[in-house]
């Protein structure tokens, strides 16, 4: 490693230890012939020389932003869903750049791009928007001919009949590129699970950084939409299947049939009938039409595996408690019938809740929740999805973040 790019990430450890644990899963390289400041590509994080001969906060600064590109996975969004890559890479700057003007520490270059300077839209904070949401505005706002000391699109991009006002913005420096074919050869068909592995190590980092970069951070993190439904169905299945269990007393079949010079136990699948527990945060803020949606996915995937479950209401303490045999009847109709599992309460912790569901021995636990509370230790035993609309990130646990039908 280039021993400045070295003194940069030294800077960083001394100063949030916890994302520079995230920076070491994103390689950075000086590239000498870059016409640009620095700029980030799917995997990578490039500097120009020109960058340390600026102040030591204002490079970690600059190496911070691109590193928020690579986590982000930016230049695989705009691609895939074919946005205008510069303005999408304006409104991400702006976001990146909000978040890193909180932190004492870090130092943004005079002409950053901001979203308190950009957007005028100030009916609600920039933590409750997402880049796409910037870049639609943007959109709507900006000409479609070129100006003096303006940015414009084309009128492809421009909603039919609509013209926008001109936005004056400083001369803007794009900082995202494809990256070489290696790069990109290497991610095809990996999108899903590469998203879903930059969320297990912004989480597994997040709980150490209760008030740091990456909690500023943790809007641009969770924003993206999945495809809920199948996400929670794809947790289920992995927790319903039943795992087999070894027999020492009967010789496995490798063992049987000589493919192995040592004693293998057989592997006999458990007749137990597999558990969940489902639990409602009672003082949260879910609508009845996306809880409906919700139950109605977890009791096909009950249906499917003749799965047990056990019912939790919960606010600062378990408040109900019910299990759902397979007799019949739908998870929406016992719901019904115990309308007292889901009334609010008052504050929250889910500890209480994660404790009741392991001594259950529970194989997975969904909490739906709008992630306002105390977390609490991770069980040990015992999967935890996290069934909620907030984009808050908790400590440990999948997030299955669901849209409002």
């Amino acid at each position: 490693m280039d021993p400045r790019v070295e003194a940069i990430r030294n800077y960083i450890i001394l100063r949030n230890r916890p994302f520079a644990e995230l920076m070491v899963w994103v390689p950075t390289e000086v590239d000498p012939d870059t016409p640009h400041l620095a700029y980030a590509t799917r995997t990578k994080a490039y500097l120009s020389p020109q960058v340390f001969d600026l102040p030591l906060p204002q490079q970690a600064a600059i190496l911070v932003h691109e590193v928020m590109h690579v986590v982000c996975r930016h230049v695989q969004t705009t691609q895939k869903e074919g946005y205008h890559p510069l303005l999408a890479n304006i409104a991400q700057d702006a976001l990146i750049n909000e978040a890193i003007a909180g932190q004492s520490w870090l130092k943004l270059p005079e002409d950053g791009i901001r979203f308190s300077r950009l957007v005028t839209d100030r009916s609600r904070p920039w933590e409750q928007w997402s880049w796409q949401q910037v870049y639609w505005w943007l959109l709507k706002n900006l000409p479609r001919e070129k100006g003096p000391n303006s940015i414009f699109v084309d009128s492809a991009y421009m909603p039919e009949g609509e013209k926008g006002e001109s936005l004056k913005i400083p001369e803007f420096r794009p900082d995202l590129e494809s990256g070489s074919n290696e790069e990109q050869e290497g991610e095809e068909h990996t999108d899903d699970i590469q998203e879903q592995i930059w969320q297990q190590r912004v989480q597994r980092v997040m709980s150490n950084d209760p008030k740091g970069l990456l909690r500023a951070l943790a809007p641009l993190l969770t924003q993206k939409k999945s495809n809920w439904r199948k996400v929670l169905r794809h947790a289920l299945q992995v927790a319903m299947n039943r795992v087999p269990t070894e027999d020492w007393t009967r010789p496995g079949r490798r063992t049987l049939a000589k493919l192995v010079p040592y004693y293998e136990p057989a592997r006999i699948r458990t007749r137990t009938l597999p558990r969940i527990a489902v639990v409602f945060d009672t003082s949260g803020s879910i609508d009845d039409k996306t809880l409906q949606v919700f139950v109605s996915e977890v009791e096909a995937i009950r249906r499917q595996h003749q799965a047990e479950v056990y019912i939790l209401s919960c606010d600062a303490k378990v408040q109900g408690e019910m299990l759902i045999k397979n007799d019949g009847r739908s998870l929406e109709q016992h719901l019904k019938d115990h309308p007292e599992l889901l009334r609010g309460g008052g504050g929250t912790d889910f500890e209480p809740a994660l404790a009741r569901a392991e001594e259950l021995r529970s194989r997975l636990c969904i909490y739906f929740t709008d992630l306002e509370g105390t977390f609490g230790r991770k069980p040990k035993h015992m999967q935890v999805v996290w069934a909620t609309t907030s984009n808050k990130v908790p400590p440990f646990g999948r997030v299955v973040r669901i849209d409002s039908p």
